[in-house]
């Protein structure tokens, strides 16, 4: 699927099947999984709607209610016919 953020349209594999992945992000792995850059992942994290929280001064995002978040979020590609 893809996903617009910012003007910027990216591709998204999160794999929500996956057993043995953490519970959390912080954001530079956000930016890693999502291909974009630290600062953008922060822009995202900072909108009211995405799935981030902060403990002490770490900014964390939820792994799973950010599938959510993507699957919400992102355009269907399209297949010409």
């Amino acid at each position: 699927m893809n996903l617009t953020l910012f003007g910027e349209t990216i591709h998204h594999a999160l794999d929500p099947n996956q057993s043995n992945r953490k519970m959390t992000l912080t954001v530079k792995e956000l930016a890693e999984e999502l291909n974009i850059s630290r600062n953008t992942a922060y822009q995202l994290a900072d909108q009211k709607d995405f799935p981030s929280f902060r403990i002490g001064r770490r900014l964390l995002i939820n792994h799973t209610m950010l599938q959510e978040w993507l699957n919400q979020n992102s355009l269907p590609q399209l297949c010409p016919t």
